[in-house]
């Protein structure tokens, strides 16, 4: 099971900032590694915003996944689980 968007690390939320505004792991490594989250703070930071507002972008993403994430659980169907999958 995936874990809500607001519980991921910081660096799996700038990756996925850096994704949708179309930025590749290759733009990325010319700011150093592509496992450490100042990498990927920097590019973010060059290419889009100051730092200070790389923090509100982010709380304003997450703030809207998760009014999406509640709207929405409330009107998916909740999974049937089979008793005895195995026919025994």
């Amino acid at each position: 099971m995936t874990k809500p968007a607001a519980s991921c690390r910081r660096i799996d939320q700038l990756k996925a900032l850096a994704f949708a505004c179309g930025f590749t792991n290759e733009d990325a490594k010319q700011f150093g590694k592509l496992s450490k989250t100042a990498t990927w703070e920097a590019l973010l930071e060059l290419y889009l915003v100051d730092s200070e507002s790389l923090d509100t972008v982010l709380d304003t993403i997450l703030d809207s996944v998760d009014a999406f994430v509640d709207t929405t659980s409330s009107t998916r169907p909740k999974a049937r689980h089979s008793q005895n999958l195995a026919g025994g």
